[in-house]
């Protein structure tokens, strides 16, 4: 068995190991199972306990199965009693904190995660708009600390770790905290969005913060909800298409003046510090995680294995923090949307009969892509949000085809205006243009919404998903077989 084929075994077996922890299910089937597969593998029609080539294959998948799998479900395990050893404080006392996370005002209400010292734990404040807090300040206030009223809300807030609620605490003491590099990219990331609100009107300067740098703050519950129902909610969570323009424009401009190596280590600079300033959402380190891994590639002069850098890209996440394979949504929407893609697009473009056809518009890409993602999340947006819309297919087609411009504007309109206004404001001009065009259809499409929703049981995402998998088989199928005129 080859190297790389050991790699996806090995990463394969332990995220389901995690994956079971996380859902609180025993080990020992698993165990017990793989002990099945052992002595099947070793006998072999019949003939007795004989050690052959295939068999030495399958031993390799059950040492996997029974290494990896109990080591993923005891990492989880330790990383749970980590986070939860520490007892909440009851009642109402004072504390000392530092803010570790981007405050988001919404609604009148700002939200931030505070750090606290004594205990050590996070828990998520909410305050009220002013005064406004900035990352890595220092903040003595008094309140108590709730638990999560719903197990739902509960999971939500482990996934970034927070513990507890604490509600208008009052404030007694708040200063400035020191430099760090996070500061900094997330006070370039409020100059930025300021950037689009001084030069847009609101509803339009929120959807290019939420298209350039992921911000969606200042998005109206109204809008926020024509976004979800028109199903293109996505087109504000960062993911590789950011992470492409900003490897291209980094890569193309660091060889100017250095040398191919330099370029490449400040490049991947250039991507964490991207990553960090829009937050660091499930979607984004993601594309982060598979465009580093595709630039070391290219770097070495080697060809990435998509399969392997997908489940690298969810290793290093989960390594980081094992609660976001359960109970982080983007984390699962982003990479069933990515497995869609890349394996799903070409069998419908093969069935279709659409592959290496060049056009001026890309409506049969954007068509193939989204049919392909949508495909692949439908039950987990029906499980979660009870419907998806059919709708969404028309929307995304229509509205991709001027995202990439309109991103590209919005990065020169957010550069230039670090120089001059009046320039941003002529950029801002023709920005303007493609994100009326954006919010237009995108409240047309959610008044045209047309939702389909159904009950799911496991069997029933088992044979749709089945059946995915035979429409990948037989577009292959299709393609190798041989034409004769």
């Amino acid at each position: 068995m080859r190297a790389h084929d050991v790699f996806f075994l090995g990463a394969l077996f332990f995220l389901l190991g995690v994956l079971a922890a996380s859902m609180g299910l025993s080990m020992w089937p698993w165990v017990l199972g793989g002990i099945a597969m052992a002595l099947l593998a070793r006998w072999r029609h019949g003939r007795g306990w004989k050690f052959t080539r295939w068999n030495q294959n399958g031993w390799l998948m059950v040492a996997a199965l029974l290494f990896f799998m109990p080591v993923g479900a005891f990492y989880y395990t330790v990383d749970d009693a980590r986070f939860t050893r520490v007892p909440l404080p009851e009642g109402e006392k004072t504390f000392n904190a530092e803010v570790v996370s981007l405050p988001i005002t919404r609604e009148g209400v700002q939200e931030l995660i505070f750090q606290i010292e004594n205990p050590k734990l996070r828990v998520l404040a909410k305050l009220p708009p002013y005064p406004a807090f900035s990352y890595g300040a220092r903040v003595m206030f008094s309140g108590s600390i709730e638990k999560p009223l719903s197990d739902s809300y509960r999971e939500y807030l482990a996934k970034e770790r927070v513990r507890g609620i604490v509600a208008y605490p009052n404030i007694v003491a708040h200063e400035v905290g020191t430099f760090s590099l996070r500061g900094v990219l997330y006070a370039l990331r409020e100059e930025i969005v300021g950037a689009f609100r001084n030069t847009l009107p609101a509803k339009e300067a929120a959807l290019m913060a939420g298209i350039a740098v992921g911000a969606r703050e200042d998005f109206s519950e109204e809008f926020r909800n024509a976004m979800a129902e028109s199903g293109t909610t996505h087109l504000v969570a960062l993911s590789g298409y950011n992470i492409m323009v900003v490897v291209t424009v980094a890569m193309t401009l660091f060889l100017t003046f250095f040398s191919r190596r330099l370029a490449f280590f400040a490049t991947l600079g250039v991507v964490c510090a991207f990553v960090l300033m829009t937050g660091a959402e499930a979607s984004v380190v993601r594309a982060a995680v598979m465009g580093g891994v595709a630039l070391l590639a290219r770097f070495m002069g080697q060809r990435m294995d998509v399969r392997n850098a997908i489940l690298f890209a969810a290793l290093i996440m989960v390594f980081v923090n094992p609660k976001v394979l359960v109970f982080d949504l983007g984390f699962q929407l982003s990479f069933l949307a990515l497995i869609g893609i890349v394996y799903l697009k070409p069998a419908f473009d093969r069935i279709l009969g659409w592959e290496n056809k060049s056009e001026i518009f890309s409506w049969r890409e954007n068509l193939t892509t989204t049919a392909a993602a949508q495909c692949a999340v439908a039950p987990l947006l029906i499980h979660t949000f009870g419907s998806v819309s059919i709708s969404s297919l028309a929307a995304n087609v229509l509205i991709l085809e001027v995202v990439p411009l309109t991103m590209g504007l919005g990065f020169i309109l957010a550069a230039l205006s670090f120089v001059s206004i009046f320039l941003a404001q002529i950029v801002a001009f023709f920005a303007f243009i493609f994100l009326k065009f954006q919010t237009f259809m995108i409240e047309l499409f959610a008044a045209l919404a047309f939702p389909i929703g159904a009950a799911l049981s496991a069997l029933a995402v088992t044979c749709y998903y089945g059946v995915l998998v035979l429409v990948i088989y037989l577009a292959k199928q299709r393609t190798n077989t041989p034409r004769y005129a």
